[in-house]
């Protein structure tokens, strides 16, 4: 259970400050894609704090630990929920306009149901601001921005064998399984109230 929670606030620190890029603009939906490099930054940070905990415990005989990716399975299009920082009743445009958004900020805890199981985890909305990823909302409406995020779980087997003299013997043997969590791309709209 606390490999879970490490898991959950390593997702949540290392989520706050991603680099993210358009890719798709409609009149109803912004599709912003997290880049390939970020998203390998999350996961390799999210792996080395689990392997870490595993380094750091004292037993005898001591171990060596290796993570070893089995595949990956994405939940589409998972509500987070509305942008932080808007009116409870919404934001009424007088002419044409509409919201920028950034990534970071507060977070909120989700479930996601894959093949893999059922995982909870924290994720931030992302908040409005006054540059970003713009979308444009309905006019003399009260409206609130809405996001969806692409979630990636990874699948790897955590294998051990013993350190003698400091140095890995033996044939690996599997421990468990463990998991990484991470936003892939995310879904903009603009949701009448």
């Amino acid at each position: 259970m606390r490999k879970f929670f490490v898991l959950i606030f390593v997702f949540a620190v290392f989520f706050s400050a991603v680099s993210v890029q358009a890719k798709t603009i409609s009149n109803d939906e912004v599709i912003v894609e997290v880049s390939e490099e970020d998203v390998n930054k999350a996961n390799e940070e999210q792996i080395k704090l689990y392997l870490d905990k595993y380094n750091s415990i004292k037993e005898t005989p001591t171990y060596e630990y290796k993570l070893e990716k089995v595949g990956s399975q994405t939940a589409t299009k998972v509500r987070i929920g509305y942008a932080a920082n808007q009116p409870k009743n919404g934001t009424v445009f007088a002419s044409t306009g509409g919201f920028y958004w950034s990534d970071g900020g507060n977070e909120v805890s989700i479930s996601i149901s894959i093949g893999y199981g059922i995982f909870s985890l924290s994720v931030s909305p992302g908040k409005p601001a006054s540059s970003g990823e713009y979308i444009s909302a309905p006019v003399n409406k009260a409206c609130k921005l809405v996001i969806h995020k692409d979630i990636e779980v990874i699948k790897y087997q955590l294998y051990r064998r013993p350190l003698v003299a400091g140095v890995g013997t033996g044939n690996w043997t599997y421990v468990e399984d463990s998991y990484t969590k991470t936003p892939v791309k995310h879904y903009l709209s603009v949701e009448t109230l």
